[in-house]
């Protein structure tokens, strides 16, 4: 029996707080217009909340809600009208309670706007990151390509000429080919004179290599051409 009377003391509790707050309404309008220019057609006014203003109003299958500002005046009149008479008390405790709701709405606003310029702050240093990394590379490469051009034509004309003295002039790109390199230079020795008539009588002979750059770190040799 005390349990019985406890539960039902409770639940007027609860509707004692609901009955304070939310106030139920049956209010039908034809077309009811709102400040902001929308007309809400066959539209019900199922409820609203005196501590914080919102009104609760039915358009056809949809619940929607408004401020109470919104609505005109002659609805505004009417709910106000049902709504109760509250003592001082209550009127401090809901200001409270609705600055307390404020107060919680505005700090997670706060943290949603810092987590937001975080990650921001997070994305830009990320793009910032990839971008130096990439002009770093892209710098790295041209420094080493003529290192790797030169490297590549030597190992070709060392095969090539079979001689122990050859002489290179540093690399050059070739006009018109971004990734395309002309080494030339000069081999000397007896044994190069019977590879053609280049070097006939003279101890050498001139050759030039064309090298493509391949961006793969390794050149890929193109052409020989020792008749110069």
């Amino acid at each position: 029996m005390r349990a019985t009377i406890a539960f039902v003391g409770c639940l007027l509790a609860l509707c004692g707080e609901a009955k304070a707050g939310t106030i139920y309404a049956e209010l039908r309008y034809a077309e009811l217009k709102l400040s902001d220019g929308r007309v809400l057609a066959d539209a019900t006014v199922k409820s609203f909340d005196d501590l914080t203003g919102n009104v609760s109003v039915k358009v056809g299958k949809s619940l929607l809600s408004v401020k109470m500002a919104a609505l005109p005046d002659e609805v505004q009149a009417k709910l106000r009208a049902m709504a109760p008479e509250k003592t001082p008390e209550e009127k401090a405790a809901a200001i409270k309670r609705e600055q307390e709701r404020l107060a919680k709405a505005e700090k997670a606003r706060q943290a949603q706007e810092k987590r937001a310029l975080q990650k921001l702050r997070k994305d830009e240093d990320s793009a910032r990151r990839i971008n130096e990394k990439r002009v770093e590379k892209e710098m790295d490469r041209e420094r080493d390509t003529p290192a790797l051009v030169l490297n590549a034509a030597q190992v070709r004309a060392n095969n090539y000429f079979k001689t122990d003295r050859i002489e290179y002039d540093d690399p050059e790109q070739v006009p018109g080919w971004s990734n395309r390199w002309r080494v030339k230079g000069r081999a000397f020795g007896g044994t190069i004179l019977s590879k053609g008539s280049g070097g006939s009588g003279r101890g050498y002979r001139d050759f030039e290599i064309i090298v493509e750059d391949t961006g793969k770190g390794s050149p890929r040799i193109l052409e020989v051409n020792d008749r110069l």
